[in-house]
């Protein structure tokens, strides 16, 4: 009699500790999520910053250059504020803006695909932990079937 209680105990506490592994796998799993889904969301964010950044950059140099050109121009004798070369001038201000904002969406374009990396992390990590407590919820009503079956 003896032993068959002490076997319903450890069957009871292994029961008891499976389930509470399970659970506690479910709880660290969302939260390795949650983690990884902050991690995203900061380097989207931070990917954002640099294309705006380098497209300023850009901009900048390229504004140097028009600016250079059109001195040059007039180092020559040719008014860069009408004819042909304010077309062309016009048509490179315009060629710079297009590439800078192809720099922006470039990283507008990255910093959403980390974002959507990060909802999936979220929710995963909500999977792992439903599917923790339900895995618990099956090793006690498994151990609790296997304690009274004796």
């Amino acid at each position: 009699m003896a032993a068959s209680t002490a076997k319903i105990i450890l069957q009871a506490a292994s029961t008891a500790v499976a389930a509470a592994g399970a659970l506690s796998y479910g709880t660290a799993a969302k939260q390795q999520a949650a983690f990884n889904a902050q991690q995203q969301q900061m380097e989207a964010a931070r990917r954002r910053e640099i294309a705006a950044a380098e497209a300023s950059d850009f901009r900048k140099r390229q504004g140097k250059l028009l600016a250079r050109q059109r001195a040059l121009l007039g180092a020559a004798g040719v008014d860069p504020g009408s004819g042909t070369p304010l077309l062309v001038a016009e048509e490179l201000a315009g060629e710079i803006e297009l590439n800078a904002l192809r720099i922006r969406a470039g990283g507008e374009s990255e910093a959403t695909r980390l974002e959507n990396a990060a909802a999936l992390s979220r929710a995963e990590g909500g999977a792992a932990q439903t599917a923790g407590l339900l895995r618990a919820g099956s090793l006690l009503l498994d151990g609790a079937s296997k304690v009274f079956d004796g």
